[in-house]
């Protein structure tokens, strides 16, 4: 039987893969996860598989239930460990597996003290509030409780500044653990409502896309003018939006459309510090242009993947990834390798760090774009920018206390 839990191998390729994709992934709570015990880990499902790199890094020894798509072939079943299960989308597609047998593996992995993570909403949406809970994890659950084994169920959230763009940032929120016993098992109804109540406790829920992009645009905003984390930011805000924010923000957005401004994550940023803005921005455009220009095939791979292969937003992260990465892998090999081959071993190690100091810069440098821009084209924008930070500040100001 093929391994179900992420080797050393599996984590190193991960991180490497996350620094790749994202610019920084942050994990909060982790210290409240048990060290003994078995250990559920209940997940919102946001970007796709993508959300897997974050979550990796999050429960890096926990066995993961994957769809069985992933794991059709050896190759597939050797990159995504985990135990495989066939959701309605995948039988539809003539994808088949033992869910019965999946379920009793899950539960004997509890049972041997493991830490399992299932994501319930079965499929992911980037929309404003989580999708309906499958009944796997619950049964999983109750299985386990009627073993007479203990369990520490613990809700999970991912958060991504923005989930389609490339060197993003995103964090995981851990959620206070729920320790279960046999006499949580008698109501299949409460044991529901507790745990979709503790993951609603840390996972955004609002009525409508236009409010969280709204949401998203405000919590951005916030961590721009404090030190606040994004996800708290996002917490604080959701049904704390206060009319005095949203008049502020309403009268940003008419400006950009006025002033021609340009935005990042819905946002008109500006220069702090002129002067030292464009010297960062001087500084850092040659390194990109550099690792443009060497990395063409494999940047142009990723940037028509992200715009031709997705159905939805949800899956916009995957496919640039799953065309984008092995592209550059292998576009770097050559590279290396060849240059090497011809003894030029110093052009081969300028190469690799102009690659991967355009890569962690890139985000830097898109900000800094966006605020020179506007600092010589649409400076008007100033005057609503600074109502707007004003008003975020003085609501953030509860949470500070």
């Amino acid at each position: 039987m093929d391994r179900v839990t992420p080797t050393l191998v599996h984590r190193i390729g991960n991180r490497l893969l996350g620094l790749f994709c994202f610019n920084r992934i942050s994990v909060f709570g982790a210290e409240g996860v048990p060290g003994e015990g078995a250990v559920l880990y209940l997940a919102l499902h946001r970007n796709g598989a993508v959300d897997g790199i974050p979550y990796l890094m999050a429960a890096p020894c926990a066995a993961y239930m994957v769809s069985a798509q992933l794991q059709r072939s050896w190759v597939g079943r050797k990159i995504f460990p985990g135990i495989g299960v066939a959701r309605r989308k995948d039988r539809e597609r003539a994808i088949h597996a033992d869910n019965h047998l999946a379920i009793q593996r899950c539960v004997s992995h509890l049972a041997a003290g493991g830490h399992l993570f299932i994501l319930p909403e079965g499929t992911s949406s980037l929309g404003p509030r989580h999708l309906p809970f499958r009944s796997g994890a619950l049964v999983i659950t109750l299985e386990a409780l009627k073993r007479g084994l203990p369990l520490h169920v613990i809700p999970v959230a991912v958060n991504y500044e923005c989930a389609w763009e490339w060197q993003s940032r995103v964090e995981v929120v851990i959620g206070e653990p729920m320790t279960l016993t046999l006499a949580d098992a008698v109501s299949t109804d409460e044991l529901a409502a507790r745990t979709t109540a503790a993951l609603e406790r840390i996972g955004i829920n609002v009525a409508t896309e236009a409010e969280l992009r709204l949401l998203e645009r405000v919590a951005f905003a916030a961590t721009c003018v404090s030190v606040q984390s994004y996800s708290r930011c996002l917490k604080h805000f959701e049904s704390n939006i206060s009319r005095e924010v949203r008049e502020t923000d309403a009268r940003v957005q008419e400006a950009v459309q006025l002033f021609g401004a340009r935005t990042y994550q819905g946002v008109p940023l500006l220069p702090r510090h002129g002067m030292a803005s464009a010297g960062a921005w001087l500084a850092i455009a040659p390194v990109i242009a550099c690792c443009l220009l060497l990395n063409a095939p494999p940047a142009i791979a990723g940037v028509v993947a992200g715009r031709k292969l997705p159905d939805d937003m949800n899956v916009i992260a995957f496919w640039r990834t799953a065309i984008g990465a092995p592209s550059a892998l292998l576009w770097c090999l050559v590279l290396v390798v060849g240059l090497i081959a011809f003894g030029h071993v110093f052009l081969a190690g300028l190469y690799l760090g102009v690659s991967v100091l355009g890569v962690r810069l890139s985000r830097r440098f898109r900000m800094l774009s966006v605020a020179l821009y506007n600092s010589f084209f649409a400076s008007h924008i100033r005057g609503p920018l600074a109502e707007n930070y004003a008003s975020v500040c003085r609501s953030l100001e509860p949470a500070r206390g």
